[in-house]
């Protein structure tokens, strides 16, 4: 089964390269911003803005190993990669280069933790101080309980409150729950259960 075309492959790439050099990024560090000049990108100093010329960006991409993916059988990989960069570090705002990591884990969300940890010793500074090691959750389902409030109609619980009430557009929003889940991904949370009373349901 092949989801994508070798045309729509190639359009795909196209595109790519045409928003890195038409629109770019928006990179709000000087001395990052220094180090992508130095390696051939365009910088819009005034509005902190990145472009990656395509000639570039296909020279990187030649430097990389090739893959046919179409001789491989699709699996879902439990790998997570931090290659070659850079990173702040939080305690001097010194910009250093980061030496390869790499996160493995049983399965998919072994390795996002494991990726989180790293992202959290780059936020914290303590990036030099991350050794090795095997990590195996004390817990292994980790929930939240959320009273939910989906009907002004029907308020469940104590949600009849002027807070829940205007609480419940928030419920609908998708913008809300990536939010919310991206939330409980970084708190290590692997649990949601949503509760609310049956819309029929009344107090008496």
């Amino acid at each position: 089964m092949h989801h994508l075309t070798n045309h729509d492959v190639l359009t795909l790439h196209r595109n790519v390269l045409r928003v890195l050099e038409e629109v770019g990024l928006q990179i709000d560090h000087p001395k990052l911003l220094d180090a992508l000049a130095g390696i051939g990108a365009n910088i819009d100093p005034a509005n902190s803005r990145v472009r990656f010329p395509r000639a570039m960006v296909e020279e990187f991409l030649a430097g990389l190993p090739k893959v046919d993916w179409g001789a491989r059988r699709p699996t879902l990989t439990v790998r997570a990669s931090f290659f070659e960069g850079f990173y702040q570090d939080a305690r001097t705002g010194a910009l250093s280069n980061m030496d390869a990591q790499r996160v493995v884990g049983s399965d998919a969300n072994g390795a996002m933790y494991g990726g989180l940890d790293v992202a959290e010793a780059i936020r914290l500074g303590t990036l030099a101080e991350l050794t090795n090691g095997e990590h195996k959750p004390f817990i292994a389902r980790r929930g939240i309980k959320f009273n939910i409030p989906l009907d002004a109609r029907t308020p469940s619980y104590s949600d009849a409150g002027d807070a829940a009430q205007q609480n419940i557009p928030e419920m609908w929003s998708t913008e809300f729950w990536h939010s919310f889940l991206d939330e409980m991904a970084r708190h290590r949370f692997n649990v949601l259960t949503l509760w609310n009373l049956h819309p029929r349901a009344r107090c008496c």
